[in-house]
């Protein structure tokens, strides 16, 4: 695994009407725009894993952060995508680490070291139950991305 560069893995937010609709971006590859649009306004981090990217990006919402991880291919085309995030918390993105297994550690949320693998092929995954507690995607049944991390609740008010 490696580390992207902005200049090979950059975004163009794109501007919406009203404040209802969630922050998207385009992707773009070598500065040229690609068809391809994703959840989220701030590239953090892009790492290759070999022909594929993982892109994570946040949506600048100080109060209630989401993380979106999104699993694109050689093409830039979105393949898999999945959410860190709970209503009302804030997250900051930090301490990216490659490990030589191929998984990506970082923090975000929930006082813990996230983890994500990119799978060569996708693996069952139970809805509901394969992912820690704050994690989110689409119903799906098979996964190229295994997201693990134990966040720790906030105390209540």
């Amino acid at each position: 695994m490696r580390v992207i560069p902005e200049a090979r893995l950059s975004i163009q937010p794109i501007r919406t009407q009203d404040d209802t609709t969630p922050p998207h971006s385009r992707i773009c590859a070598d500065g040229q725009p690609t068809d391809t649009i994703v959840a989220g306004v701030v590239r953090e981090a892009c790492v290759g894993r070999d022909s594929y990217y993982l892109l994570f990006m946040t949506e600048d919402i100080p109060y209630e952060e989401a993380l979106h991880i999104h699993l694109l291919d050689p093409g830039m085309r979105r393949v898999e995508s999945a959410q860190i995030g709970a209503p009302y918390a804030t997250g900051s993105f930090r301490s990216l680490q490659l490990d030589g297994s191929g998984a990506v550690n970082f923090e975000f949320m929930g006082g813990t070291t996230w983890t994500v693998r990119v799978w060569d092929r996708p693996r069952r995954h139970i809805p509901f139950f394969s992912d820690p507690r704050g994690v989110s995607r689409t119903l799906r049944f098979s996964s190229r991305l295994q997201i693990d991390g134990a966040p720790v609740p906030a105390p209540a008010r």
